[in-house]
């Protein structure tokens, strides 16, 4: 079954909102803060697991731990393919089902490149879903899609929206999150679960025309910061498809400078233990002080890559 809403965390909340449970759902250190508010808006539980500096991804190992240790405590878990790299995750699932068939698995694809005809007939995983919204590989600011197994239930939720409560909590938890303050959830009406804009034929015909024209801008910059930039700081390949990540020392003096010449980098994703709980995840703390996001997108130009090659090339250590 094919799904689609105004928003991705619309999918999300409505499949949770779905399943009464008060059991706890895991998630990734280093997730996009507006997933583990989806969670607190649809009333569920959640708790952080680190990643693994191999893959950049939830620790697999750990978490099958965890789930062996409590078979009966967790609802789900929600996979993050990190920088939009897909993982090979399958035989992950199986082994969870094995333990417990009833968790749920949520496969979280946001950031890589659509999949407008994914097949499930040999997978495990109960939603896996898709993003085409602000800074996503396909950007129309709006829109996510998923893909539900056929024995699991999904029903669509009224809420209200208000876009100023969503600049509201949006400019909160990004406060929170700088000045390493604790998130304090109050709920209002930030998240869109209104009527689609488009049909489903014109949305996918929007999404395969855009997939093209997204590809064709981010090898044209890609292709500038693999010719000038050192390889040492490279990540895989597979990591380069969403936006071009570099590990690197010093990122705060790298991003400064990038800044003062007016341009623009990013730093995704921090690290949320700390701003939902009393601990903190090392390994996700570890990547987030080095990565570098270079854009590679429509907003971004080959004259602006280049210049920001020469920043980085002057401030590496």
């Amino acid at each position: 079954m094919v799904i689609y809403e105004p928003r991705a965390s619309a999918i999300l909340y409505n499949f949770l909102k779905t399943y009464d449970t008060s059991k706890t759902f895991i998630l990734p250190a280093n997730i996009c803060p507006i997933v583990p508010l989806t969670l607190l808006k649809a009333s569920k539980k959640f708790e952080f697991i680190d990643i693994t500096l191999h893959d950049y991804c939830l620790d697999r190992e750990k978490v099958l731990y965890v789930i062996n240790k409590h078979p009966q405590k967790y609802a789900g878990i929600i996979f993050v393919h990190t920088y939009g790299a897909i993982q090979d995750t399958e035989n992950f699932y199986e082994d969870i089902k094995r333990i417990n068939k009833e968790i749920l698995i949520i496969d979280d694809r946001c950031l890589c490149i659509p999949e407008t005809n994914y097949d499930y007939k040999e997978s495990s995983q109960d939603l896996t879903i898709f993003s085409t919204g602000y800074a996503k590989y396909v950007d129309f600011g709006y829109g996510g899609f998923g893909f539900l197994n056929k024995k699991i239930k999904y029903h669509k939720f009224h809420l209200d929206y208000d876009e100023e409560d969503l600049l509201r909590i949006t400019k909160q938890y990004k406060k929170c999150i700088k000045d390493k303050e604790r998130f304090i959830y109050k709920d209002n009406n930030w998240l869109d679960n209104t009527k689609f804009k488009f049909s489903k034929a014109e949305y996918f015909q929007r999404i395969k025309n855009g997939i093209g024209e997204a590809s064709r801008v981010k090898k044209e910059i890609n292709k500038i910061y693999r010719e000038k930039l050192p390889q040492s700081i490279f990540l895989p390949g597979k990591f380069q498809n969403w936006r071009f990540n570099i590990l690197i020392p010093n990122k705060e003096k790298i991003i400064k400078e990038i800044f003062n010449a007016g341009l623009f980098a990013s730093s995704h994703y921090n690290s949320l233990v700390p701003l939902f709980f009393n601990s903190e995840a090392e390994k996700a703390s570890y990547l987030q002080k080095r990565i570098i996001n270079l854009f590679n997108d429509k907003y971004f130009s080959s004259d602006k890559a280049k210049k920001i090659c020469k920043i980085i090339n002057k401030y590496i250590i």
